[in-house]
């Protein structure tokens, strides 16, 4: 008979030679198969959705349904004309597997928008509109809902939108709220990202409270609220749920200079550190190895669902599973195939997704570090000084060292990846990210553990009325406090730092974080089978060649723009820039303009206006000109009176308000601003300065252009540029 240890060998050798003999079946059979799809799922969905709100949009549902079924019939017809016209069938093959994605893409972004963005199109009127409420904010107006369309609405169910309401809040997260609104479905790709697919301006309209329902999240919060103060319970609410609304905007800033705001979204991170801790707790519970992993996808998906299915937790949440499945089917873990298995479901759920911020960081940064974390991390631990301290300490040490290497490597690898998104989107990227997630990053999961049973006693202490149970929630939640602060504190340590964030509107230094993407592939190209000298030349390699990068494009752009004026243009400001130096001339309606002067501002390297001049009637509309003076103070502030006056004055800080009627300045070396009976006035050396539209033009005498001073607007680039003579002036 054989014993238990023979056995359990010819197990354990079955399963490995199952694992070798299906590992490169999978790897040749499976993974380029699902990595085509999903790459073609993505290119089919970014032409796509454009294309028909150019084309199709407008058409009957007739023409519609007529013409994307002659484009699938076409593919197919393709495919088989392919099949026997190609004598090479594995070209053959890989052809029809792209052109059915794209078919199979192409019906499904079909059928996503003739279910919301089409259905909601063609809606006029003032519908009748009974919805779940998903979060609500107080504005300066009013208040703000987000909301989801119940059962009893003229319109479909479960359509997202925006409800805009003059009135104080009525209702919690949860509650039945029915009203009668115009809609509004010109939205942007923000909130389509977001699967938001119309606006409500309830207005003065009443907003009726159907039904009241609590939620177990909005519970979660509430008990958390009842534990934490600030700035804790903003940093606990955010790395459990990704809600940031209780986090001060100053410590906002903070984490988004040191790179550090991700952990304020449920992302992969969050759901690791789940799985393995559930999987980990099953074990210790009895539970076999195989199972736990299958156990622990419950509470996974249900964390997920606590933080609203935001596209980057769902996208770990898909990965996981996938990894679970694959152990228990004796398959080896391919961390490509689970990526594109994301893509593949998220895309085919929701389309719109494409379009959202979260989906694009989560994905990008997430395939940089199936790429690239790997190899980076094996260069660290083989360099000089870790090689020498983990050759002389003990193992635990050496696994600790191994791990840092391990966070560096990624946080490496999501630094470089990212740079372009946070270049296009936000102008900027933070210089000093490494060293705060190597810092602050191992805070995450205490304080995720502490925080999690805080909130269980509390709902204990709630249910039996204990006051022991109390004492122990106070308790985890004053241990779960002191790694929040350390995570602040570390923030603000690495803030203080010099030149914390590299800012940028350039399409130069975009095109540089580009470039030393694909150096960074290059350099792990075939890591496994080059040598270990090979290895470390591509390493010195791809430092020197983005180094050298970096600094002759900021060198370029610094002897460029010496002596420039740099005009900018938003929707109702103009901004001008020298050298360091600015002013704003225009208005301000809204904190999202706010932001964008801001970010045109600290890209052009001026951290405080010589003038903000606002040639409005009034401030009764001039929502961001307090907003923008808080972060650039100004040393002359020009505003008529209005509703925002007195924010304006507070926001100026004792610093005097003067009238624009009738005023004249003189700055940037050689601008003039006048304000007179006819409107505001520039003279750039005496010369006029014409706005037209969003084209400017120097005139000399008037309705008489001087050289072809027209330029289009870029995104968020110059209009004009005008080469001054002189050092600037005040």
């Amino acid at each position: 008979m054989e014993t238990l240890a023979e056995k359990k060998s010819c197990r354990e050798k079955c399963r490995h030679s199952i694992s070798a003999s299906g590992c490169k079946n999978t790897k040749r059979q499976i993974k380029r198969p699902i990595c085509y799809t999903a790459f073609t799922f993505l290119a089919v969905t970014a032409l796509f959705i454009p294309l028909y709100e150019i084309f199709l949009q407008e058409k009957t549902l007739m023409h519609r349904c007529v013409t994307v079924g002659m484009i699938v019939l076409g593919i197919i017809f393709a495919v088989n004309i392919m099949f026997y016209g190609v004598r090479q069938k594995k070209t053959a093959s890989v052809f029809a597997l792209v052109a059915l994605s794209a078919a199979a893409a192409l019906m499904n972004n079909f059928y996503a928008m003739e279910k919301t963005a089409a259905c909601v199109k063609h809606f006029e009127g003032e519908p009748t509109i009974e919805a779940q409420v998903l979060e609500w904010e107080v504005t300066d107006y009013g208040c703000k809902y987000l909301i989801r369309t119940a059962d009893n609405s003229d319109l479909p169910k479960g359509l997202k939108a925006r409800l805009y309401s003059f009135e104080e809040p009525v209702a919690d997260v949860g509650d039945i709220i029915g009203f009668t609104a115009p809609i509004v479905t010109e939205i942007g790709n923000y909130d389509r990202g977001r699967n938001i697919f119309f606006y409500v301006f309830a207005g003065a309209n009443p907003i009726e409270l159907m039904q009241e329902k609590r939620t177990l999240r909005s519970q979660i919060m509430e008990e958390t609220r009842m534990l934490y103060h600030a700035p804790v319970l903003g940093i606990v609410e955010g790395v459990l749920f990704g809600e940031k609304g209780n986090l001060e905007q100053p410590f906002q800033a903070m984490l988004h200079n040191v790179g550090l705001l991700h952990i304020l979204a449920v992302s992969g991170i969050h759901i690791t550190l789940v799985a393995a801790f559930c999987t980990k707790l099953f074990k210790k519970l009895g539970i076999p190895e195989r199972f736990a992993g299958l156990f622990s996808l419950l509470p996974v998906w249900g964390y997920i669902s606590l933080a609203q299915f935001s596209p980057s937790a769902v996208r770990a949440g898909i990965m996981t599973s996938l990894y679970v499945l694959g152990t228990l089917l004796h398959r080896d873990r391919d961390s490509l195939s689970a990526w594109s298995a994301a893509v593949i479901f998220i895309l085919a759920d929701a389309p719109f997704s494409l379009y959202s911020v979260s989906f694009q960081f989560s994905f990008w940064i997430t395939l940089g570090v199936i790429l690239c974390a790997n190899p980076l991390t094996w260069l660290l631990c083989h360099t000089r000084p870790i090689r020498y301290v983990m050759g002389r300490c003990g193992v635990r040490t050496e696994k600790w060292i191994r791990s840092g290497c391990a966070v560096a490597a990624m946080s490496i690898v999501a630094s470089v990846f990212s740079a372009p998104l946070m270049l296009y989107y936000y102008h900027a990227t933070a210089v000093w990210s490494v060293l705060a997630a190597v810092l602050s990053l191992w805070a995450v999961m205490p304080l995720m553990i502490f925080s999690v049973v805080s909130i269980l006693l509390g709902f204990l202490y709630h249910a039996l009325n204990w006051s022991i149970l109390l004492a122990a929630a106070k308790a985890a939640a004053g241990i779960a406090g002191i790694f929040a602060r350390w995570i602040l504190l570390v923030s603000k340590g690495i803030s203080m730092i010099p030149k914390v964030l590299f800012y940028s509107h350039s399409v130069v230094d975009l095109l540089c974080s580009v470039v030393c993407i694909l150096l960074l592939l290059l350099l792990v190209y075939r890591f496994g089978k080059i040598t270990t000298k090979a290895r470390r030349i591509r390493a010195r390699c791809w430092i020197y060649a983005s180094v050298f990068l970096i600094c002759m494009s900021q060198a370029a752009q610094l002897w460029a723009n010496q002596g420039v004026l740099n005009i900018f243009v938003t929707e109702n400001a103009t901004i001008l820039t020298r050298d360091g130096q600015g002013a704003v001339v225009g208005d301000i309606v809204s904190s999202y303009e706010a932001d964008e002067i801001a970010s045109i501002l600290h890209c052009e390297g001026v951290e405080k206006l010589e003038l903000l001049f606002c040639d409005s009637k009034d401030t009764d509309e001039s929502a961001g000109i307090d907003l923008l003076l808080t972060e650039f103070p100004a040393k002359v502030v020009a505003v008529p009176q209005g509703q925002f006056y007195e924010h304006i004055k507070k926001a100026a800080n004792g610093r005097e308000i003067v009238s624009p009627e009738g005023i004249s300045a003189q700055l940037l070396g050689g601008v003039t601003i006048q304000q007179t009976q006819e409107g505001t006035s520039l003279f750039v050396k005496e010369k006029k300065l014409l706005k037209n539209g969003q084209n400017y033009a120097i005139m000399e005498k008037e309705n008489q252009r001087v050289g072809a001073g027209q330029f289009p607007v870029l995104r968020d680039q110059p209009v004009l540029k005008i080469q001054m003579d002189g050092k600037a002036g005040t």
